[in-house]
């Protein structure tokens, strides 16, 4: 997989306007490259503190098109679904139903996948005919908790190790 950004001189020409507006994404994580090139994106974080802080970050910034929200008893956001496109930026043990389901016709979610200290890039692709997945190499991320994910055995101790600066 290859992030990139959208160079000042294509910002506003028909080739970020082909690509990037339209599309509705769901990330976990940093959001701010993604305000940049989409036309909404919604971010989920199970902590507090840094949804406040990215929050703050992004309005200073400009990006008024970011929805921030403190994580529910579902991975994602449901209640805002179709997405087409899911960035998970912690490894689940497995691809979660949950947000497979969030997928719009055509979505696709990029995730870690394997086990707490070692996963596997995976790309899925909602299509006509099922689901597809593509593997895009080996990578290492902290661990997504929540239902179908990894449960949080410290019970929220990691979350409270996070200093937000």
């Amino acid at each position: 997989l290859r992030e990139f950004t959208v160079p000042v001189d294509l910002r506003g020409t028909p080739f970020e306007e082909r690509v990037w507006n339209g599309l509705r994404r769901i990330r976990y994580g940093e959001t701010w490259s993604y305000a940049r090139l989409a036309r909404e994106v919604v971010t989920v974080e199970r902590i507090a503190e840094l949804l406040r802080h990215a929050t703050a970050k992004l309005a200073a910034l400009g990006c008024a098109n970011v929805r921030g929200y403190l994580a529910g008893a579902a991975l994602g956001r449901p209640e805002d679904a179709p997405y087409d496109a899911i960035v998970v930026a912690a490894g689940a043990p497995h691809v979660p139903r949950v947000l497979i389901e969030q997928l719009a016709a055509g979505g696709r979610l990029v995730l870690p996948v394997g086990s707490l200290r070692s996963q596997e890039l995976v790309r899925v692709t909602n299509t006509s005919h099922g689901v597809q997945l593509e593997r895009l190499g080996a990578c290492a991320f902290v661990p997504l908790i929540g239902p179908e994910a990894w449960p949080d055995t410290d019970e929220g101790e990691a979350s409270r190790r996070y200093k937000v600066r």
